[in-house]
């Protein structure tokens, strides 16, 4: 459904803004208020910030321009699950025992229960934690909630969704003497793309003379990866114009809800993306497949009070998120997570999986990739080429990383029923599932 947006009222909202701004007990500087804003299947290259030719980010250039543009974020797989779980638990798939799981199959595998997520420090150190998502894959059933006192998934909900859920804990918000975190995931990006008449229509405006009048969320690309082929041309570049039409009003929503929430230079703001999204570069459409960059490599931009806007570009990992944010907001971070601190200098390799048959290795603008018992040395942004040969002592340095990652590994907390008829349609709807 795409319907109104209902955003709460101005005057609980900025109350709510100024919340966090209270001395600590121990008369320390204030703790900031902390937002986590997360989209679903946004790759980095079709946002303006990363050098995007089309104006689709407004906010997000306005946010960079107070904080730092992560140049190099991967993510930790090409799908939703591992991709926020490390961003809330701090660490790789395989550490929360998920690294098998598909979005395709019908186990539930809930997240262990040892997992620190960086809601529950945020709530143990007096923090008011929020957080909102809108994907059914990370839903309170699998540990998603844990450490918020106020969590709500609006399944594969839009943004007008997510815009209700606020409105129902504004009162809350409001009243919140606390420093507060709040986390939202938007999920518009994903397919299927949704023509809009405000956001769709300024990117190429004879859009929808060429599409007709038919319904155009039911250009489901679960019909269309049926034989990515098919899909060329301007029928391609159609494709992506409605993908970037999605971005442009979900950053005109982020704005929005930064603007009436009080969001300011006093917080602290990270914003990232779960995965990417693939248009034919290697042939296939959609994500949940392959670790190439169009569907690993993320955007990141972090802004913290004091800290100097620029762009950097050592290779980062979602996986750092979790102990960034807590350590910005002079708390200490989880010993059990493994991320670095970004705001300091950070280095070594970075890994993303799906499945076992999946594995990539990134360092320095090199990628080792494996697929199944053949790998492969990229030297990005070029990945057509394979630079094993010549390059032979950077590809066993990046394999020696995988095979010597360690980090501690915890069992999943096994689910006690299967998804829902209900959770089946959905997913059914969105492609995962026959």
């Amino acid at each position: 459904m795409k319907g109104r947006i209902l955003i709460p009222a101005l005057v609980l909202l900025m109350a709510f803004a100024g919340a966090g701004l209270l001395w600590t007990s121990s008369g320390e500087a204030p703790r900031p208020n902390v937002y986590l804003f997360t989209v679903d299947t946004l790759r980095a290259d079709h946002t303006t910030v990363y050098g995007y030719d089309r104006e689709v980010t407004p906010w997000l250039e306005q946010l960079a321009r107070r904080g730092v543009v992560f140049e190099n974020c991967a993510s930790t797989s090409s799908w939703t699950v591992p991709g926020v779980s490390s961003t809330l638990f701090g660490a790789y798939p395989w550490q929360l025992g998920i690294w098998e799981a598909t979005a395709k199959n019908s186990k539930r595998q809930g997240l262990p229960s040892e997992a620190v997520s960086v809601a529950e420090v945020f709530r143990d150190a007096g923090y008011g934690t929020y957080g909102v998502a809108a994907n059914a894959h990370i839903s309170p059933e699998r540990g998603y909630e844990r450490g918020f006192e106020h969590f709500e998934n609006v399944g594969f909900g839009p943004r007008f969704a997510v815009a209700d859920a606020l409105a129902r804990i504004q009162a809350d918000l409001a009243q919140d003497e606390r420093p507060v975190f709040l986390w939202v995931h938007l999920f518009d990006p994903h397919e299927a793309y949704v023509y809009s008449p405000k956001h769709t229509a300024i990117l190429d405006p004879d859009l929808k003379a060429r599409l007709g009048e038919p319904p155009l969320d039911s250009l489901l690309m679960k019909e269309l990866r049926k034989d990515p082929r098919t899909v060329s041309g301007q029928g391609l570049a159609d494709l992506v114009t409605l993908y970037d039409g999605e971005i442009h009003a979900t950053d005109a929503f982020l704005e929005r809800v930064s603007r009436r929430f009080g969001v300011g230079d006093d917080d602290v703001v990270l914003f990232a993306s779960d995965h990417g999204e693939e248009f034919r570069e290697h042939g296939r459409l959609g994500h949940h497949g392959p670790l190439w960059q169009e569907t690993v490599h993320v955007p990141l931009v972090l802004a913290v009070p004091g800290m100097p806007a620029g762009r950097r570009t050592e290779q980062v990992s979602l996986v750092d998120v979790a102990t960034t944010l807590v350590a910005a907001a002079g708390l200490a971070p989880s010993e059990q997570w493994v991320g670095q601190d970004l705001r300091g200098d950070v280095s070594g390799a970075r890994f993303a999986q799906l499945g076992s048959k999946h594995v990539a290795v990134l360092e320095s603008g090199w990628k080792w990739s494996r697929v199944g018992d053949e790998s492969r040395l990229y030297e990005l942004p070029d990945e057509h080429t394979d630079r094993s040969a010549e390059a032979s002592e950077r590809a066993a340095g990046l394999k020696a990383a995988w095979e010597s990652r360690g980090f501690p590994v915890w069992e999943p907390t096994a689910m006690e029923s299967d998804a829902t008829d209900e959770e089946r349609e959905q997913l059914r709807a969105m492609g995962y599932l026959e």
